[in-house]
C-alpha cells in the first residue's frame, strides 16, 4: 500500500487581475408587431385595467372592506416568444417586478409576469407605448422602448393564479389550508410589511403566523391559512403581495424492523471506543437522538440534545434519528464490531429535534425551522465546527428543481447571508417509495424527482449506490437484489426531469441498500442483509437495528465530512464539500445500467442527473501519495465594482500560476496524466420567480475556473475569459474547447460546485499550470439597490495531478515550492 501524504494548501498566491468587458446577453426571440394597432390595442387595455382597478376599490370601499393602494397587473408574451421582464420594473418609481412564469403547451413556451404599480404611477406603462407608438430612439433607429412594448402580448388585472408559482391543480378551493405568502419589501422596512400585512389578514379573518417568518433580500415569507376567496380577498386589499405557493408538509420514513439484539457487543466494542478530543460535531436534525445508548453516549452530551420545540423533549421516539447518529458516529459499525483493533472516533454528535413525537407538524415553514434549530445547536455549542445533517424532506410538490422556501433558507444560513457564518448541510435526495416505482427499476428512478429540500445549491446533496447483493441468511435462499453490485439504489431519486439551469444533484453517492426480490417477484425494503446497520432507539429491545436508502447515504456523507474536517481543521466549509466531490468517481455499473455514453458530454450530462460526481473515497479526500498531488486554495474574491460612472461591474478575476513540477512530468512525455479541477463556493439566495430569468437571479454571484490552453501567453489567456466572465450564467456557451475536459464546460458549470478532468499527454498538462477564477453574474450585481455590489465573496479551489507512474515524484517537488513566493508578470 502506498504511503499517505496530506493535501497542500497553498498560501495566498492568488493574483488578483483587472480585464475589460466586450459586453454579454443574447437577444429576445420577438414576434413581428404592426406598430400602430398593437400600441392602440395596449393601451385600450390598460385603460379597461384602470377603469375596473377603480371600480373594485369604490366597491370595497362601500362595504368597509380594506383596499390597497395601487394596482396587480399581469404581462403575457406571445406564445414561443419571450418576454422582457427586466424592462417591466422601475425600482425608483415603486414598479415593482413580482414573479415570472412560465407555462408550456405542446412544447411551446410562454411567459408571464405580475408587476406591482403604485398609486401616482397608473400611467406608467401607457407612456412607454406611447412613446412606442411616436418616438423613434435616434441610436438604434428602432421605436422607443422596442424590446419591451413589442413582448407583449397582452394584460389583465391580476388574478390568483398570477400570483400561485406551485401547479395550478394545488390553488386551495373552498376550505383553509396552510400557504406561503411571499411579501415584496424593501431592505429595511420588513417590520412595518409584516404588521401591516398581519393587520389586513385579521381584517379579513385569515390566520397569520407571525412568529413563522423568513426573511430573504427584497421578500418575506410567512404562513398563513386562507381558502380560495380569503386569498382574492387579500390581493384586493394588500399591496405587498408577490407570491402565494402551497405550504410543505415533511415526509419521512420510520425504521422498526430490529437487527439481532447481543449486547455484548456493545460492551465489547465500548473497551475498544478512543474518543478524540475535537471540536467538530455532526449535528443531526431529525427525530432527536437517544444518547442512553452506549456506543452513543460517549460522542453526545445531554447538553448537546435540542429540540425546536422544547415541550416535545430531546429524546427519539421513533428511532430514526438515533439511526443516523450510529451511522454519523461511526461510519461503518458493522465493521467497528468485526475488528478486534481500537477504534478512535474522531468527533462528536449534536441533535436538534424538528419533528414531534406524536403526528406531524402542521403543514409548517420547515425553512424557518431549520434555520431555527440550527440557532439552537450553536447556542449549545458557540465553539465547536457543526456539520448539519438532515434526512427530512418533502415530496408534496414537484419543485423540478426550483427554490423553495426551505431550500433558500438553507442556502441562506449556509452562505452566512444574516450572520457571515458559512455552514456546511448534508442532506438526503429523498427517496422512491412505492411497489410500483421499483417493479420499473431503474427506470423509474428518473421519473422520481429529487425532494425538497435537497434542491438548495450549497447544501451537499446525497444520493445512493449500492454494494449490498450477498443474502446471507439462508431462509431467504432464492431470493435475489433489485439492484446489481455498485448499481443505483433502487431507493435513489435523481433531478433528470429537473430543467436544464438547476444544480447538478445529487452531487454525490453513498451506500443505501437495495431491495429484496423474492421469487414470486414481490419486493421487499427494510432487509437486513441489504441495509447498513446502525443503533438503536430501543435499547430494552434492541440494541442495533438498520437503516437504508438515502438517509443511511446522507448519515454517511456527514461521518466522511467530519473526519475531513478533524484531520484539517482550518479547512473552510466549502473546501470540505469541494473534497468529498472532488474525490468521487463514476461506479461503472450506474454507467451500463442506464446506457450512458460518456464519450459524449449529453451522455455525462445524463450520468450527473443520476448519480452527480459519483461515489466519494474518503482516503483520495484525505491524502496523496508520491505519484498523486492535491493542492487546495482557499481565497477571498471581490466579483462586482462600481465603475466612474457609478454602475455595477465585473471586478477582479484570480490568475494561479501554479507550483507545477514541470520537469517530472515533461520526463514522462506521452504518458497520460489526469488533472482535476474542482471548484466550490456558496451563495447568497435571491428567492422568488423574479430570482430565475434575466437580471433577477437567485444566487448572488457566479464563479467559473478555466485552464491555460499549451503554450498560452497570460495575456492570451486572460483575454479569453475577459469575454466568457460575462456570459449569462444559464446561456449555454458550446463545447468550443471542451474536448479536452471530461464533463464539459456546459454541465460544470451548473450550481455552486463545479468539477472537471481533463486527461492528456504529461507534457502537455506540463506547460498548462494557469488557472483563472472569474466571477459571472448574479443579484449582487443585478440589483445594485441592495447594496451588496461590492461584497466580498470567497472560495475553494482544489486541483490535483494523478500520474501512473507510481515510480515518479511529483508530490516532494511541489511541497519544496509551496513556501516560495509566486507571481505572475503580464
Amino acid at each position: 500500500m502506498s504511503e499517505n501524504y496530506p493535501i497542500l494548501f497553498l498560501p495566498s498566491v492568488a493574483v488578483p487581475t483587472e480585464y475589460k468587458i466586450k459586453g454579454y446577453g443574447s437577444k429576445l426571440n420577438l414576434p413581428e408587431r404592426d406598430r400602430q394597432s398593437h400600441s392602440d390595442r395596449l393601451i385600450n387595455s390598460f385603460d379597461r385595467i384602470l377603469a375596473t382597478a377603480d371600480r373594485i376599490r369604490s366597491e370595497r370601499t362601500a362595504v368597509s372592506l380594506p383596499v390597497k393602494t395601487g394596482s396587480y397587473i399581469e404581462f403575457r408574451s406571445s406564445t414561443g416568444c419571450d418576454l422582457a421582464t427586466k424592462s417591466l420594473e422601475d425600482i425608483r418609481v415603486g414598479v415593482k417586478l413580482l414573479n415570472v412564469r412560465e407555462k408550456v403547451q405542446d412544447g411551446v413556451k410562454q411567459t408571464f409576469a405580475t408587476v406591482y404599480i403604485p398609486q401616482g404611477q397608473e400611467n406608467f406603462f401607457i407612456r412607454k407605448i406611447r412613446k412606442f407608438k411616436n418616438e423613434v430612439d435616434k441610436r438604434s433607429k428602432l421605436p422607443k422602448n422596442f424590446p419591451l412594448v413589442t413582448s407583449i402580448d397582452d394584460v389583465r388585472l391580476a388574478i390568483l393564479e398570477s400570483f400561485w408559482t406551485d401547479p395550478p391543480a394545488l390553488i386551495p378551493g373552498d376550505d383553509d389550508v396552510y400557504v406561503e405568502l411571499w411579501l415584496k419589501a424593501i431592505v429595511g422596512e420588513e417590520r412595518g410589511v409584516i404588521t401591516e400585512t398581519a393587520e389586513i389578514c385579521q381584517t379579513l379573518s385569515i390566520e397569520f403566523f407571525e412568529n413563522k417568518i423568513i426573511y430573504f433580500p427584497e421578500r418575506i415569507v410567512s404562513l398563513i391559512r386562507a381558502d380560495r376567496s380569503k386569498l382574492l380577498n387579500l390581493i384586493e386589499s394588500c399591496r405587498h403581495v408577490a407570491e402565494i405557493r402551497k405550504a410543505k408538509e415533511a415526509a419521512s420514513f420510520w425504521i422498526n424492523e430490529p437487527n439481532v439484539s447481543q449486547a455484548e457487543w456493545v460492551e465489547e466494542l465500548i473497551q475498544r471506543i478512543e474518543v478524540k478530543a475535537s471540536n467538530t460535531k455532526v449535528c443531526i436534525l431529525d427525530t432527536g437522538v437517544n444518547n442512553g445508548h452506549p456506543l452513543l453516549a460517549p460522542i453526545l452530551n445531554d447538553n448537546d440534545c435540542n429540540a425546536y420545540n422544547r415541550d416535545w423533549g430531546v429524546a427519539d421516539d421513533s428511532g430514526h434519528g438515533t439511526l443516523m447518529g450510529g451511522v454519523s458516529g461511526y461510519g461503518d459499525l458493522e465493521q467497528a464490531l468485526q475488528t478486534d483493533q481500537p477504534i478512535l472516533l474522531t468527533h462528536k454528535l449534536s441533535s436538534v429535534k424538528i419533528l414531534p413525537p406524536v403526528g406531524n407538524n402542521d403543514p409548517d415553514l420547515y425553512g424557518a425551522i431549520t434555520q431555527q434549530a440550527i440557532s439552537r445547536s450553536e447556542i449549545s455549542s458557540p465553539n465547536d465546527k457543526q456539520i448539519y445533517c438532515c434526512a427530512i424532506t418533502s415530496d408534496e410538490i414537484d419543485h423540478k428543481g426550483r427554490p423553495t422556501s426551505w431550500s433558500a433558507a438553507i442556502d441562506s444560513i449556509t452562505s452566512g447571508q444574516v450572520d457571515d457564518e458559512r455552514r456546511l448541510f448534508i442532506v438526503s435526495a429523498g427517496n422512491v417509495k412505492s411497489l410500483g416505482e421499483w417493479n420499473a427499476y431503474p427506470a423509474s428512478n428518473l421519473l422520481c424527482s429529487i425532494q425538497d429540500p435537497a434542491q438548495s445549491w450549497n447544501s451537499l446533496t446525497v444520493g445512493a449506490y449500492t454494494e449490498k447483493t450477498a443474502i446471507l441468511d439462508t431462509s431467504f435462499n432464492g431470493h435475489s437484489a433489485l439492484a446489481p453490485l455498485r448499481g443505483l439504489s433502487p431507493f435513489s431519486t435523481c433531478s433528470s426531469l429537473w430543467e436544464s439551469r438547476w444544480p447538478i444533484k445529487p452531487e454525490i453517492v453513498l451506500e443505501g441498500g437495495n431491495i429484496r426480490k423474492a421469487p414470486d417477484g414481490g419486493l421487499y425494503e427494510n432487509f437486513p442483509d441489504f441495509s447498513v446497520l446502525s443503533t438503536s432507539f430501543d435499547i430494552q429491545n434492541n440494541q442495533f437495528d438498520t437503516i437504508f436508502a438515502t438517509s443511511a447515504a446522507s448519515a454517511k456523507a456527514a461521518w466522511m465530512a467530519a473526519k475531513i474536517q478533524t484531520e484539517y481543521p482550518n479547512c473552510w466549509p466549502e473546501t470540505v464539500k469541494a473534497l468529498m466531490v472532488h474525490s468521487a468517481e463514476w461506479p461503472d455499473t450506474i454507467i451500463s445500467q442506464f446506457g450512458f455514453d460518456v464519450q459524449q458530454k449529453k451522455g455525462v450530462h445524463d450520468l450527473m442527473r443520476v448519480c452527480g460526481f459519483g461515489v466519494p473515497d474518503l482516503n483520495k479526500a484525505l491524502y496523496c501519495g508520491r505519484s498523486t498531488l492535491t493542492l487546495v486554495a482557499q481565497e477571498y474574491i471581490q466579483p462586482f465594482k462600481f465603475n466612474d460612472d457609478n454602475r455595477p461591474v465585473s471586478n477582479d478575476m484570480h490568475l494561479y500560476d501554479l507550483p507545477w513540477p514541470k520537469d517530472e512530468l515533461l520526463g514522462l512525455g506521452a504518458t497520460q496524466v489526469k488533472m482535476k479541477i474542482t471548484l466550490c463556493y456558496f451563495v447568497e439566495p435571491g428567492p422568488g420567480e423574479v430570482g430565475w430569468k434575466d437580471r433577477y437571479r437567485y444566487a448572488s454571484h457566479g464563479l467559473r475556473f478555466d485552464v491555460s490552453n499549451i503554450n498560452d501567453t497570460t495575456e492570451q489567456f486572460v483575454k479569453r475569459i475577459s469575454v466568457a466572465s460575462e456570459r449569462d450564467e444559464f446561456e449555454f456557451i458550446g463545447d468550443a474547447g471542451s474536448e479536452r475536459w471530461l464533463i464539459g464546460a456546459n454541465n460544470r458549470v451548473l450550481g455552486a460546485v463545479h468539477s472537471d478532468v481533463w486527461e492528456g499527454n504529461a507534457a502537455d498538462i506540463a506547460t498548462c499550470n494557469k488557472i483563472a477564477v472569474y466571477p459571472v453574474l448574479g443579484w449582487w450585481r443585478e440589483r445594485k439597490h441592495l447594496g451588496n455590489v461590492e461584497k466580498n465573496a470567497r472560495y475553494s479551489l482544489i486541483v490535483s495531478l494523478i500520474t501512473p507512474a507510481q515510480e515518479v515524484d511529483i508530490y516532494t517537488p511541489v511541497e519544496a515550492k509551496i513556501n516560495v513566493p509566486v507571481s505572475i508578470t503580464m
